[in-house]
């Protein structure tokens, strides 16, 4: 197989303040320093916003206005998720239209190294507990979150003041050429701080900052949007009790609960209430399942990714990998792509055939995959059902896991 290389990304230059040029429209009033027995977190009159007396920025209080409002950018997934390129270019548009008086509007940067972060290398620092970045104040500090808690498991007055925060991945406006086109980003829905190739569909919570900043330019808008339908040409048989997916192209049989470990364990410790765990905690949890012949199998696995894959959006020539969006060849690709009829930057709860209705639990998140993993020291192959799109994570975060054998079986009974 081919090796998987995993490269960390280290912190881009920030720009210096400038004097930004005078917005259009009315300007909100500049909050005054906070004084030191007030909250942390301090909504505007108009719950528009929410001042962090700790970072001193003010961030949007509506997590997801992307959804609502593209400000006239394409690219922009009818879920709210963007490319980094289109982040940039939809921050851009929030400042054009002067949008709540304010024409400073930026995505959190990510601060390295950041001496909080559970693992640290020689070119970064990352994982969990990095409250050095905004992202990761916010999560950690502010909304009282913990390293695998999700956000949407928060329900204290501070996370109340904030709407429609997506338990996903958030794009960072920090981003460093060692990889080549990506990113640094934060899970809202673990707590985990890592890298991201900037194709990749995410979300943004825009911020700005008490002292008037002018970001830069935006780069091309190369957001891959969602792309046309494609029939869905399925061959999934359910089992009789519904318990297992037989994929007669594959040849494999996936289990229907797409989320078995947020209600069984198999006495596995370290997996999150979600139901997602590190890389090494699937394994072990895959071996679990085994030794309990879990449905009267003990061939359970994780799925496989195929590499190279020359449908893939993203290929590197040197590497012989292939990642991006419409990886059709790995098992989940197969799944998703042509087994339950979604579409490239869509998620599978927005796209779908009728053949999604033989699972449940599908989690809009990212997936662990078996492939190639011995090879590395950081990290393995994973699939995201919120958009379509395969990479690679360091072996640390917290993912979902959907088992699957060689075969068609029926459970006992």
């Amino acid at each position: 197989m081919t090796r998987l290389r995993l490269a960390l990304v280290v912190l881009a230059t920030l720009p210096a303040a400038t004097t930004a040029q005078r917005g259009t429209g009315p300007v909100r009033p500049r909050r005054p320093p906070p004084a030191t027995n007030r909250a942390q977190l301090q909504p505007s009159a108009d719950g528009l916003t929410v001042y962090d007396a700790t970072l001193k920025v003010t961030w949007l209080a509506n997590a997801n206005l992307a959804a609502t409002n593209s400000f006239g950018v394409t690219g922009v997934n009818p879920d709210g998720s963007m490319s980094w390129n289109t982040a940039q270019n939809w921050v851009a548009a929030m400042n054009a239209a002067n949008y709540l008086g304010h024409n400073d509007w930026t995505l959190p940067p990510t601060l390295q190294p950041d001496p909080g972060c559970t693992q640290k290398t020689s070119l970064a620092t990352f994982a969990y507990n990095c409250t050095g970045s905004h992202m990761g104040e916010l999560f950690y500090n502010a909304l009282g979150g913990s390293k695998g808690a999700s956000i949407s498991s928060l329900n204290n007055s501070s996370a109340r003041l904030f709407r429609n925060f997506q338990p996903y991945l958030y794009w960072s406006g920090t981003v460093y050429p060692v990889v080549g086109k990506s990113s640094w980003s934060f899970s809202f829905d673990n707590g985990f701080e890592g890298t991201n190739l900037n194709a990749n569909a995410m979300y943004a919570i825009p911020e700005f900052t008490e002292e008037h900043v002018t970001p830069p330019p935006p780069p091309p808008n190369v957001g891959i949007g969602v792309t046309p339908a494609v029939d869905a040409k399925s061959t999934l048989a359910p089992s009789a009790n519904g318990q297992l997916v037989y994929d007669a192209t594959l040849k494999i049989t996936w289990l229907a609960d797409a989320n078995l470990a947020a209600s069984n364990t198999f006495g596995v410790t370290g997996i999150n209430p979600s139901g997602s765990m590190s890389w090494h905690n699937a394994q072990a949890w895959i071996a679990a399942m085994n030794a309990a012949d879990y449905l009267g199998h003990r061939d359970w696995r994780l799925p496989k990714t195929t590499q190279p894959d020359q449908g893939c959006s993203i290929t590197t020539v040197k590497l012989r990998q292939s990642s991006g969006y419409n990886c059709r060849h790995g098992e989940m690709g197969e799944l998703f792509y042509t087994q339950l009829g979604s579409q490239a930057g869509s998620s599978l709860q927005v796209t779908h055939g009728r053949e999604a209705g033989l699972f449940r639990n599908f989690q809009q998140s990212l997936y662990w995959s078996e492939a190639d993993t011995e090879q590395s020291s950081v990290g393995a192959w994973t699939f995201s059902f919120g958009n379509g799109f395969q990479g690679t994570n360091f072996f640390s975060n917290g993912l979902y896991v959907m088992p699957v054998f060689d075969g068609q079986g029926l459970p006992p009974g």
